[in-house]
């Protein structure tokens, strides 16, 4: 690549990313002036860390150019912004009493912000973690995103009746400010029923394939790539699944306590995905995974087996003491505390075992394959004390010896 090509993708890069921090900007500062109360802490790191996809694709743009996830990483925080401006000025047209003209601003936000999370779920998995499909016959999944999304922004545009800004607060089926849609037509919403769901469906499908591609590439690939799908998945493990636990618990069980828990979570997901990115694709620190998720594994299980012993001796000294006394409680926090530094060398070495080599004594395995050399005059048996050594110290996926056959016989 010459300089003048490099200057000019540097030049974009900066471009979008400025665009990007901006149009996030002028959002922030409309939510502001429109709100009668003083913007809470998470809502300032909420919008904060929406920033960090845009820095890490300016970054992966600029370091990696032929990497198309820096791009995406930049197109996709600007496009789902631009969605919320329009919602806004939809918002705004509504309260100065042009509501008959703000259907459009409004559809063509709730576009662009979906529009902006199908590339992120879609090609912003599918490509990782070199701006590439695994193989030939998944470009048919990049193309489907694109052709399924222009049909969905098509019934959107053309077959929908209009959109809800405002629902009821008695009845979560009854609206009370609702905008028509005037490009709409009896005869595109007819079809729009019929296709609506089958292109929704459809898409949802390629939304799984985008994962299941990454699980391909972790299963046909060795080395960097493995690790650096490591990274990404265990932060999305440890991020993610709270989020989603957390929102499916929520409902089901009628939970009001922590009402921002949510929020929190949503902001560690935008900040820690973008950080796990980066550290994956320009391979900083990389085969430090396997220790983290050994360790964090390792502190789980902990947690988990401590808390129900503490529970179930809470529970026993409940039954077997006449009175409540916090006797049982006091217990069972003694005993927790004595299982713990025992407890935890078990679980970690355990752990250790499965995800990482066992720990080992350098000094001692070398000391005991050199006594075992100074008593062995057999080569195949000396053949078979260095790969036992290898094998306990390194682990190998494969190992083997070679032996030249034309050495000078010794005199």
């Amino acid at each position: 690549m010459n300089l003048s090509r490099i200057s000019r993708t540097t030049g974009l890069a900066m471009l979008l990313l400025a665009l990007c921090v901006a149009i996030w900007s002028f959002i922030f500062w409309t939510y502001s002036q429109n709100s009668t109360e003083p913007p809470h802490l998470l809502d300032v790191a909420w919008g904060l860390s929406f920033l960090a996809f845009p820095a890490v694709g300016w970054l992966i743009a600029v370091k990696l150019p032929h990497n198309a996830l820096g791009w995406i990483y930049l197109i996709f925080p600007m496009v789902v912004a631009t969605g919320l401006l329009f919602e806004e000025l939809a918002l705004a047209m509504v309260r100065s009493g042009n509501a008959s003209a703000a259907a459009l601003p409004m559809l063509i936000g709730t576009s662009a912000f979906g529009l902006g999370l199908t590339i992120m779920i879609g090609p912003g998995v599918l490509l990782f973690p070199d701006g590439r499909v695994p193989s030939r016959r998944w470009h048919w999944v990049l193309w489907g995103f694109l052709s399924l999304y222009a049909a969905s922004l098509l019934i959107t545009a053309f077959a929908t009746p209009g959109v809800c800004i405002e629902w009821s607060s008695t009845s979560a089926n009854e609206c009370i400010l609702f905008l028509e849609n005037p490009l709409s037509s009896p005869s595109a919403e007819a079809l729009g029923t019929i296709l609506g769901p089958v292109v929704n469906t459809l898409l949802g499908l390629l939304a799984l394939a985008s994962p299941l591609a990454l699980f391909v590439r972790y299963r046909r690939s060795k080395g960097d790539v493995r690790q650096q799908i490591k990274w990404v998945a265990f932060m999305g493990a440890v991020v993610i699944a709270p989020f989603l636990l957390v929102s499916i618990a929520r409902p089901l069980l009628a939970i009001t306590a922590f009402p921002r828990l949510d929020q929190i979570f949503l902001t560690a997901i935008q900040a820690g995905l973008p950080v796990a990115i980066a550290l994956a694709i320009f391979k900083y620190r990389l085969y430090d995974i396997d220790r983290i998720i050994s360790r964090t594994t390792s502190y789980a299980v902990l947690v988990g087996i401590l808390a129900a012993v503490f529970a179930a001796m809470v529970a026993l000294a409940q039954r077997l003491l006449p009175i409540e006394s916090q006797f049982g409680v006091v217990g069972s926090t003694l005993v927790v505390a004595a299982l713990f530094n025992p407890l935890r060398l078990r679980v970690q070495r355990a752990v250790e075992r499965r995800f990482n080599r066992s720990p080992y004594d350098p000094q001692q395995v070398v000391d005991e394959f050199s006594s075992r050399l100074r008593d062995e005059v057999d080569l195949e048996h000396i053949q078979g004390s260095l790969l036992r050594a290898v094998d306990e110290t390194l682990q190998p996926s494969t190992l083997s010896i070679w032996i030249r056959d034309d050495l000078p016989e010794s005199q």
